[in-house]
C-alpha cells in the first residue's frame, strides 16, 4: 500500500469527507469501463464497473491501472467472453461528480488498500 492510499483508507475510515475529498481531487483514478455486444455492432452497451456493497450499489475504481489490471485479470469470471474490458483514467473531480446521486464508492476492491465510501459520505464529498 502506498502512503497516498494510506492516507486515503485513514480518511475513509475516519469518515472525514473534506480530508476524501482533497485526496480524491489530487489523484486520477482508473474506471473499469464494460462494452457488451458483438464488435461493431451498433447496439453495444458500456457500463462502467460497479458492485453491491451491503445495501448500496458503488462504483468501483483504482488507484493505479496496474491495481485495476491485477484485479480485472483475477476476477475475469465477472466479465462475459464477449466483453471489451477497458481501463479510462479519471480526474479525482469527475469521480467526485458522480458520486452525489446515492452512488457509493469502492476504491481497489479485493485489495489490502480496498475502501468503501457509503452513499452518505459520497454525498458529503460531493458538496
Amino acid at each position: 500500500m502506498t502512503p497516498v492510499e494510506h492516507r486515503l483508507l485513514e480518511a475513509v475510515t475516519e469518515r472525514d469527507a473534506k480530508a476524501l475529498r482533497s485526496k480524491l481531487l489530487e489523484r486520477t483514478f482508473v474506471v473499469i469501463s464494460i462494452i457488451s455486444g458483438e464488435p461493431n455492432d451498433d447496439d453495444d452497451e458500456i457500463s462502467t464497473l460497479r458492485a453491491e456493497v451491503g445495501d448500496f450499489e458503488a462504483l468501483v475504481a483504482f488507484t493505479s491501472e496496474a491495481r485495476a489490471s491485477v484485479f480485472v485479470e483475477d476476477m475475469d469470471d465477472l466479465f462475459d467472453e464477449d466483453d471489451e474490458v477497458e481501463g479510462m483514467f479519471v480526474e479525482g473531480n469527475a469521480l467526485i461528480d458522480l458520486l452525489g446521486d446515492g452512488l457509493g464508492l469502492l476504491i481497489n476492491p479485493e485489495d489490502e488498500s480496498a475502501a468503501v465510501i457509503d452513499p452518505d459520505l459520497a454525498k458529503l464529498i460531493a458538496n
